[in-house]
C-alpha cells in the first residue's frame, strides 16, 4: 500500500514537461515549489497542503485535498514525484515511526523531545 510520504525524483525537468504538454502552468508552479522546498528529500503530504491555499484561497479543506490528490497523481505519472510504500511489519500491520532529538552530553544522552 502507499503512504503519504513523497519524494521529488530529480529526473524530470519542469520546463521540458510543460513544453511537451505534460504539465500545465499551475502544476509547474507547484512542482517548482516542491523541488525548491524539498529537493529530493522525502516529505509528508500534509506539509504541502498550505501550498494549495495560495492559488485556491476560497476552497475548503476537502476540495484542496482533492486538488492535491490530482496533482500528486499527475506528478507521479510523469515521474516527477515518487510515492513511498507504507512500512509493514511481519504480520502486515503498518509500522509507526517516531523521531527524537537527542543531546549527547558528557554525562550521557538526554532526549529533548517530548511525546
Amino acid at each position: 500500500g502507499s503512504s503519504n510520504i513523497l519524494r521529488v525524483t530529480g529526473n524530470v525537468k519542469i520546463r521540458k514537461a510543460m513544453a511537451k504538454g505534460k504539465l500545465k502552468p499551475l502544476g509547474a508552479t507547484m512542482a517548482r515549489y516542491l523541488e525548491e522546498r524539498y529537493n529530493t528529500l522525502p516529505f509528508a503530504e500534509r506539509w504541502s497542503y498550505p501550498l494549495l491555499a495560495k492559488p485556491f484561497p476560497d476552497e475548503d479543506e476537502s476540495s484542496l485535498r482533492k486538488k492535491w490528490k490530482a496533482l500528486v497523481k499527475k506528478l507521479t505519472t510523469i515521474r516527477f514525484l515518487e510515492v513511498y510504500d507504507a512500512l509493514r511489519d511481519v504480520d502486515g500491520g503498518i509500522v509507526g515511526q517516531f523521531e527524537h532529538t537527542v543531546y549527547v552530553a558528557e554525562g550521557g544522552p538526554e532526549v529533548l523531545t517530548v511525546e
